[in-house]
């Protein structure tokens, strides 16, 4: 069974405001939003995906346009505000915060990577540009004027509202030592299939798997790995739009927004802690022993330890998160000043992620999630129970599971880069 595409172009559920916000008038519209994203958890769980109503959420207050070029309709603001947005997000309803990211984040290859032309075709004024991207190739068969493509993609996050598909492909006929082609498949030739929400946690991140079979022109096309994109000396996009953060590797990108959802997450279990304890009473002394009358929990000196700490650690965890959103834009700053991108620099900031994502996912699971108590996390109805599931899947996740192989990677790069070793 397929799926139809709830927001397809023509809708008219991209119309887009006039006003020009900042950055810091988006994150307040983000947090704005988290009284309806938490009266929607359920919802979203049960549909697989975010609602209609939370798009329009979205696209009213400008949420998909925050990374998108300014001279194409958007606001072309950098990565450390990007991040802030997906943390604000998450901190009302994980699994949007999910999907949202997975799918606006790729406006970025579209940017960087694609000539002007295309671009002012894709990137649309009343529309976003909503594109989830997956690594797995499929294949390509050359044709008149581009190339006919066919693939299945499992697990293309962010599909529900997808205006477009980013993949891979093989090329027919071409060795496997030939660069892939990157494309970008229009919504007409791909179909998503009803197989998501049977999992643990992030059900509602619309990671459904997503069939391609169709014609795409040659221009929306680029002969590069979604993985390791050549960047040196900046691109198209970097150029055309006078933005740094156009000129990176993207591969960082991926583990990064993921950390965010991951933050948020946390964040989302501290409130739920607090809550929970507002309306408890505690005994003092041991059980069946105490002379003390209850005493609210939030009074209680364990709690309170319990809260500081957590809140101690989660901002740590989220100012080395956005520090990390900066020190991705200055990477391409240095990547066009210096001719060429350090691969060390993408290596640096993705295990950076993984460290920062294993700081909020141990938080909230050792001291809130447990903190709170088995009533809160063990019954199905219960947010805390809906953290605990959705950290899970977030630290078994490809990206966070990669953490002993990126530390690797990065003790020898970093080795190779002193003259400390031999390559």
């Amino acid at each position: 069974m397929s799926l139809d595409y709830v927001g397809a172009p023509g809708s008219g559920l991209g119309r887009f405001g006039e006003e020009t916000p900042t950055p810091e008038d988006l994150i307040a519209r983000a947090v704005a939003l988290r009284p309806q994203l938490l009266e929607r958890q359920a919802e979203v769980e049960a549909l697989g995906g975010y609602p209609p109503s939370t798009h329009r959420d979205l696209l009213d207050a400008g949420l998909y346009r925050v990374i998108q070029p300014r001279k194409f309709g958007g606001y072309q603001f950098d990565i450390a505000t990007y991040l802030k947005i997906v943390v604000e997000i998450a901190r009302g309803c994980p699994s949007t915060a999910w999907s949202y990211a997975l799918a606006s984040a790729h406006q970025l290859q579209l940017a960087s990577l694609y000539p002007e032309a295309v671009q002012r075709e894709l990137f649309s004024e009343t529309e976003p540009f909503l594109a989830p991207l997956t690594h797995t190739p499929g294949l390509a068969d050359a044709v008149d004027g581009g190339y006919v493509i066919k693939g299945t993609f499992r697990y293309a996050s962010g599909g529900q509202y997808a205006s477009h598909y980013i993949g891979q492909a093989t090329v027919v006929g071409e060795g496997p030592e030939a660069t892939p082609l990157l494309f970008i498949a229009p919504h007409a030739i791909f179909t998503r299939r009803d197989d998501w929400g049977n999992v643990l946690g992030m059900r509602g991140s619309s990671s459904n798997t997503i069939d391609v079979e169709g014609f795409v022109p040659e221009r929306y096309t680029v002969r590069q790995r979604a993985t390791d994109v050549d960047v040196d000396g900046g691109t198209i996009g970097s150029s055309l739009h006078d933005e740094p953060g156009y000129a990176i590797r993207l591969n960082a990108i991926f583990f990064t927004e993921l950390a965010a959802v991951a933050v948020g997450t946390a964040w989302a279990a501290y409130d739920e802690f607090k809550r929970v304890q507002a309306g408890r009473q505690i005994v003092l002394g041991l059980p069946g022993l105490s002379t003390t009358a209850p005493i609210p929990a939030l009074e209680h000196e364990r709690v309170q330890t319990q809260l500081g700490g957590a809140h101690a650690n989660l901002a740590a965890a989220e100012l080395a998160l956005l520090g990390l959103g900066r020190s991705i834009t200055q990477s391409g700053r240095d990547n066009i000043a210096e001719g060429a991108f350090n691969p060390l620099w993408d290596v640096r900031h993705a295990t950076t992620s993984i460290t920062i994502g294993r700081l909020a996912f141990d938080t909230a699971m050792d001291t809130l999630i447990r903190g709170a108590g088995s009533a809160p996390t063990l019954r199905n109805d219960q947010r805390m129970q809906r953290y605990a599931r959705d950290l899970t899947t977030y630290w078994v996740h490809a990206t966070s599971t990669a953490r002993e192989m990126m530390h690797s990677w990065l003790g020898k790069m970093e080795l190779l880069e002193e003259g400390l070793i031999d390559g």
